[in-house]
Formats: structure tokens, C-alpha cells, sequence
């Protein structure tokens, strides 16, 4: 067994969240939701600040306050790691929450993903073992393991890398009003919005926005949850941004934040893409 302490000294994790520019909701398969969707990751983050422990087990702090427990994305990496390598995890971690709750971002999948990322090349397990872990743990996790852009199949987990799309900008209008991911998979259910899934769609998506051609991109992007979330706040925000001048507005995942996408070295938007050498670099080792 590897001692965690001779591994590692005192590091601080980026969990870079995610959008979706383009999300197909389509039919149930077993216990999942089928998607077709297009993630790129982000310049907005959580900090998790990860030491070794001379005691066994993991102490916990965050900021907001989070419980320790099987609603914490954080709590089934570690769980699934030590039970996949029979490894005991002796850890001191400390998460500084910048992504905002049940806003659609992969907060929760992104602190997963970096933390599972990071023991793996602590204690030098094979990626295949990470993956079948970030499986476990979320859909967004597999992608966030590596960040940048990618074609999401399956329930997400199948994963095609195209290649990073340029940085563009970004400008978030966060809601008041947080959606829970079941609760929104249940309103597609509900109002039949469940699509057939169109996977060339989404690489035209890609194939636009690469190429510059921002009339394109807005007639292609996509997300099937903004016909069946009903949320008054939110839909009146969609219109009210209709007629901005950014390329597209978009619910991201399954909601509540909205964002407008602008080109590449627009003034406008606080946020950027990153791309997943920047994800690599930021948690390296």
C-alpha cells in the first residue's frame, strides 16, 4: 500500500466548470437519459485544496458549509477509489465554492473530477480505472477528467475530443431559482420533450463555431431542457436576452444559468473557454 504522504505535499486543485452548447434530451435507457451534447469547459472554478492527513480517513471543510456524506460528489470518489484499488485514503481536503449550486455547470462533477484526477496520479492507477470510477460517480465526470471540448454520447460518458475550440467569451445571468438534476429529467418525461438524437447536428455545432460562423452556430445550438422547465425567472430572462447582441443565449444543462456566448476577444463576458492543456497545466502535478 502507497502512503499518501510521501506522495504529495499540500496542493490547490482547479475544478473548472462546464456548459453545454448544444444538449438533446432524448429517450430513457434503462436508468438514463440518452444525450447528444457538445461540453466545453470554462474559466469559472472551485478551489479545493487537497493535503495529507496523519490520520486515516478524510477530513472535510468547505466554503459554503457542505455536509460529508453520499450527497457530496467528493464522498463517492473517495468512497468508489479506496473500494476500486484498496487503497486507504488519508486526506485533508478543503473546498472554496465559486460554482453555483443547481445552476447547471458540473459543479459537483467538476470537484469529483479533479479530486479523482489527482489520486489517480498520486498513486499511478491506470486512466481505465479512473474512468470506470468517474462513471460511477456522474455523467459530466468522465469529460471533466480531461476539460476542453468534446462530443458527449450515451449518457454523456462516451466522449469524442474534436479538438479545443478557440476562447470564446461569456457572460452569466445566474438564477434565484436552482433546478435539481432529476427534477428536470422528470419535466422532459412529463411534457413528452424527450428528441430523436441528431449527432451530426452537434458536430455542425462544433464545425461553426470552430470555423467563425456565429449565424450557423445560433441556428444549431440547442437544449431540450428549456422547453420543459417552466421556471418564470428563467424563461423571462430568455426573452428579455433574445434580442442582445451575443451569439447565442443558452440555459446551461439542465439549469438554472443562463449564458450568452460572444466571439472570441469580445470585451464583452467575465468568463472564457479553457481548453484541456489549461486543465492539465493547472492541476498538474
Amino acid at each position: 500500500m502507497v502512503n499518501i504522504n510521501d506522495r504529495i505535499s499540500a496542493k490547490v486543485l482547479k475544478a473548472f466548470a462546464k456548459v453545454n452548447l448544444y444538449l438533446q434530451v432524448c429517450a430513457l435507457k434503462g436508468n438514463y437519459h440518452e444525450l447528444v451534447t457538445l461540453f466545453q469547459t470554462i474559466s469559472l472554478y472551485d478551489e479545493l485544496l487537497m493535503e495529507p492527513s496523519l490520520f486515516p480517513g478524510i477530513r472535510f471543510y468547505s466554503e459554503p458549509a457542505i455536509p460529508w456524506g453520499p450527497s457530496n460528489s467528493l464522498y463517492h470518489v473517495c468512497e468508489d477509489f479506496e473500494r476500486e484499488t484498496h487503497q486507504r485514503l488519508s486526506l485533508r481536503l478543503t473546498l472554496k465554492k465559486r460554482i453555483p449550486f443547481g445552476g447547471g455547470l458540473g459543479g459537483g462533477s467538476a470537484d469529483a473530477a479533479v479530486l479523482l484526477r489527482a489520486l489517480g496520479k498520486m498513486f499511478e492507477v491506470p486512466f481505465r480505472v479512473i474512468y470506470k470510477i468517474a462513471c460511477k460517480v456522474g455523467s459530466d465526470v468522465p469529460f471533466l477528467l480531461v476539460g476542453g471540448t468534446a462530443v458527449g454520447l450515451g449518457r454523456g460518458e462516451k466522449l469524442i475530443f474534436p479538438g479545443d475550440l478557440p476562447a470564446y467569451k461569456l457572460e452569466f445571468h445566474f438564477s434565484t431559482t436552482g433546478i435539481s438534476t432529476a427534477r428536470a429529467y422528470s419535466l422532459v418525461d412529463k411534457g413528452n420533450y424527450n428528441e430523436r438524437p441528431e449527432p451530426q447536428k452537434v458536430f455542425e455545432l462544433y464545425r461553426a463555431l470552430k470555423n467563425s460562423e456565429y449565424v450557423k452556430a445560433a441556428s444549431l445550438s440547442k437544449n431540450t431542457f428549456e422547453r420543459a422547465i417552466r421556471e418564470t425567472e428563467i424563461m423571462d430572462q430568455l426573452k428579455h436576452l433574445a434580442g442582445n447582441d451575443a451569439i447565442f443565449n443558452r440555459l446551461s444543462g439542465s439549469g438554472s444559468t443562463i449564458f450568452s456566448l460572444y466571439k472570441p476577444g469580445s470585451n464583452r463576458g467575465n468568463f472564457r473557454f479553457v481548453n484541456s492543456d489549461e486543465v492539465k497545466r493547472a492541476n498538474d502535478f
